[in-house]
């Protein structure tokens, strides 16, 4: 081993295609039957608040139960159970209660108890008695899923691999505490079981993944992209050649003709990448040049220099010792109008 690349190369290599995935890349859709709702207020809010409102949620994880048997004096591990562990999402428990809502009709849909709570004598003590028409606990008429499933989509360089998780059942919820002595954002966590999970794989834009930058989403491009306006450089991020290479990689891939949004994008990259390239002169060329060849020499230099230090034998390494009578070497320094 030479040096750090080649460690540091696996990562950053094919524009870090096997750079590890960071966590706050990521994306919860939770689809709702629609015919499940028993508070209608729920219905007149946007359904991608809920998943924006999501704060962390564990990825699915897998449990197989193997058992050891002898096979004519040889031993052999044999798979015998599968099954899935819980998933737990923790929600911010917004000032609009759109979370406290949706455990409301989760709750009423499966559970009578809300309903026959708000009737007068339900829970007196003889509420029992025969004839009477309350109903309790899961006599509620609950036969198809509140949730038909849950999707957790992992992102990283405009893609994302999806979980879906089908027919989650909810095994706890629980509300946060309240604490005069605290300041910190109250959440609510919920713990569900599912049936199986589905894997997939997409391009990340708008409504892929599901919900996914529709609303509450900041479209306004940087300055320094392409998009936003670029910059009069040959070089560099949102520079000519990168506007270039942006719409011919656009045109070439015909993602500039899956929607209006996407075309409008592309021509507005094209139209300032135009702007720009007008923009060039030869005298910032030049200075572009010159800081290319400065920085290449100057890397250069200082690798030749660490290598030198570093194939040192004997003495005192990285240390320099003045020699006694050796004649000092002054530049002085006088003051320049640069053009």
């Amino acid at each position: 081993m030479r040096d750090f690349q080649h460690a540091a190369r696996t990562f950053s290599d094919d524009t870090f295609r096997l750079a590890p995935k960071h966590k706050h890349l990521f994306h919860v859709c939770l689809k709702v039957n629609t015919a499940a709702y028993k508070i209608p207020s729920l219905l007149l809010q946007n359904q991608n608040e809920v998943n924006l409102l999501v704060k962390s949620v564990s990825l699915p994880s897998f449990t197989i139960q193997t058992d050891t048997v002898n096979q004519y004096n040889r031993i052999k591990h044999v798979q015998t159970k599968q099954s899935f562990q819980p998933v737990t999402i923790k929600f911010h428990d917004d000032n609009y209660s759109v979370i406290n809502r949706l455990w409301q009709n989760y709750y009423s849909y499966y559970y009578a108890t809300p309903s026959t709570a708000n009737v007068s004598g339900s829970y007196k003590r003889n509420a029992m008695e025969r004839g009477t028409p309350y109903r309790y606990g899961l006599d509620n008429d609950s036969s198809y899923p509140f949730f038909p499933s849950i999707i957790v989509y992992q992102m990283a360089r405009q893609e994302f691999v999806s979980y879906e998780l089908i027919n989650p059942l909810v095994k706890s919820w629980a509300f946060d505490t309240v604490d005069y002595n605290s300041g910190q954002p109250q959440e609510c966590t919920m713990t569900f079981d599912y049936e199986a999970v589905k894997f997939g794989s997409g391009r990340v834009q708008p409504g892929n993944p599901l919900g996914f930058a529709l609303d509450h989403y900041d479209r306004t491009p940087s300055p320094l992209s392409v998009a936003g306006g670029g910059t009069p450089t040959l070089l560099g991020p949102g520079g000519v050649l990168s506007g270039i290479a942006d719409v011919f990689g656009d045109i070439s891939s015909g993602r500039f003709k899956e929607s209006p949004l996407d075309f409008l994008s592309t021509a507005i990259s094209a139209v300032n990448t135009y702007q720009n390239a007008k923009k060039l002169t030869s005298a910032g060329l030049k200075t572009e040049g010159r800081s290319i060849i400065n920085s290449t020499v100057t890397g250069t230099i200082n690798q030749v220099a660490n290598e030198i230090v570093q194939n040192r034998t004997g003495g005192l390494n990285k240390i320099v010792v003045k020699v006694v009578g050796q004649e000092e070497d002054t530049t002085k320094a006088t003051q320049r109008n640069l053009p």
